[in-house]
């Protein structure tokens, strides 16, 4: 499940919208439509280009992105202004400073359902589609485990495993053993 999340009127259910048209295979909420206890996978935290970012925007994108390495921060509504790239440049640095993971999160122009003409989202697409498809451990919450039932002095289980439980989702048996070596 992917989070698409943002202040009030900076287009995230069009966003969220033309997401889940596009990109069927995943399922897109938004921040009211989360089930409780849930983790996504990724954010998309979507900022209106008709003004920078306020302090309260910066505490929202801080709170939905606390659990997930992979966020993309898009600035929408691009076709209606013409200063986006400024807009995105001072929301960069203000996220960047509150909240300091933002300072490493790709950054992207969109209108998911601009006046004329068709979407303006291939490049948030190709851009989360590449998040979507790196497994990587290397982040800040990157998952990891110990043993320290091998450890010597220590008794052995009578069988252990290690599990992937995605939020609301089957789980996926990564490592299991039935019995300890004898």
């Amino acid at each position: 499940m992917v989070l698409v999340a943002g202040p009030p009127s900076a287009g995230v259910t069009s966003i969220a919208g033309e997401l889940q048209r596009r990109l069927p295979e995943w399922r897109f909420v938004e921040t009211g439509d989360i089930d409780v206890g849930a983790d996504p996978v990724a954010v998309v935290f979507v900022m209106s280009a008709v003004a920078p970012v306020t302090e309260s925007d910066c505490a929202l994108a801080d709170l939905v992105t606390a659990k997930t390495d992979a966020v993309i921060a898009v600035v929408s509504k691009v076709d209606d202004h013409r200063d986006w790239r400024g807009v995105l440049a001072e929301n960069r640095e203000r996220l960047a400073g509150r909240v300091p993971r933002f300072g490493s999160v790709p950054w992207i122009g969109a209108a998911a359902a601009p006046r004329l003409g068709e979407p303006l989202v291939d490049d948030l697409i190709e851009l989360l589609e590449r998040e979507l498809a790196d497994p990587s451990f290397e982040g800040e919450l990157a998952p990891s485990f110990d043993l320290r039932c091998l450890a010597p002095g220590r008794t052995l289980p009578d069988g252990w495993g290690i599990g992937y439980y995605p939020g609301g989702e089957p789980s996926a048996v990564v490592l299991k053993e039935p019995a300890p070596p004898q």
